[in-house]
């Protein structure tokens, strides 16, 4: 039986859905995937979250930021740390997503897209897929550098990936702090793109104090010969892959199973 909390928010998350499709009516672009959607989840994993909202979308403007459409996006947890990020679902409309980032060059929301289809429709090259092939739509001005612990979540209401991962800008070693618990998936009507990003400090990377004390250097830097260069490309490949090993031991601990059952706890109707 539906308990009164969760019946609550799915009361909520369909006046939510008809607001987002009569408020603009009058004018603004036009919302019709929102019509009639109703979202359900297990409030119990997060008891502590708050309710489904609606985020009003913003216009794209030239500074490295994601700039979404008009969508749903429901907090599940505060940010941990200082360094980490607050653990949200978000649910987007995907013709406006891909109306809003048209674009069809390398990295682009719309390749993005394209790459989660195919992982979705053949899930086994999910583990042998190089990191540019996993997506990460909303993440900007910085690069998926190692990922590990994937996984296919698939129900009757979508189908997805999820995976650890590290996001970077430059080579340096990476703290417990970097790394997050990705999922990235679709509707089965096709309509929306559902992302889930959290927080995963539950990891044996070292803490960031730790770092700071050791230094970020994943290798003495090359003196510019070519002997050396290939020294420190094959001191940072062995680095990650040392890192992919760890993430891939937390691929089971308690965190990321809790968020993968929210995951399959979602329904739309």
């Amino acid at each position: 039986m539906t308990s009164n909390l969760n019946r609550t928010r799915l009361f909520t998350a369909l006046g939510l859905a008809a607001l987002a499709s009569s408020s603009l009516a009058g004018g603004g672009s036009p919302l019709l995937s929102y019509t009639r959607i109703l979202v359900t989840w297990n409030t119990q994993l997060f008891p502590q979250a708050g309710s489904l909202k609606l985020v009003a979308g913003e216009a794209r403007r030239e500074e490295p930021s994601f700039f979404a459409p008009t969508h749903f996006r429901l907090l599940l947890q505060a940010a941990p740390s200082a360094y980490g990020i607050e653990t949200e679902l978000n649910i987007y409309p995907l013709a406006d997503l891909l109306h809003q980032y048209p674009e069809t060059t390398d990295g682009s929301v719309r390749q993005q897209i394209q790459k989660l289809r195919s992982l979705i429709a053949k899930p086994a090259t999910l583990n042998t897929a190089d990191v540019f092939h996993l997506p990460a739509v909303e993440v900007v001005n910085s690069s998926l550098t190692v990922a590990s612990a994937r996984k296919s979540l698939s129900t009757a209401s979508l189908s997805g990936v999820r995976y650890l991962g590290t996001f970077s800008q430059d080579v340096s070693r990476f703290a417990n702090t970097d790394v997050r618990y990705l999922f990235q998936g679709l509707s089965r009507d096709g309509q929306y793109l559902i992302t889930l990003n959290a927080s995963f400090a539950g990891n044996k990377l070292p803490s960031r104090s730790a770092l700071e004390a050791q230094g970020y250097d994943v290798a003495p830097q090359p003196n510019g010969t070519a002997a050396d260069q290939a020294r420190y490309e094959r001191a940072v490949k062995a680095y990650f892959q040392q890192t992919a090993q760890i993430l891939s031991e937390s691929g089971t601990a308690p965190e990321v199973r809790r968020l993968d059952q929210l995951v399959l706890s979602l329904k739309f109707n």
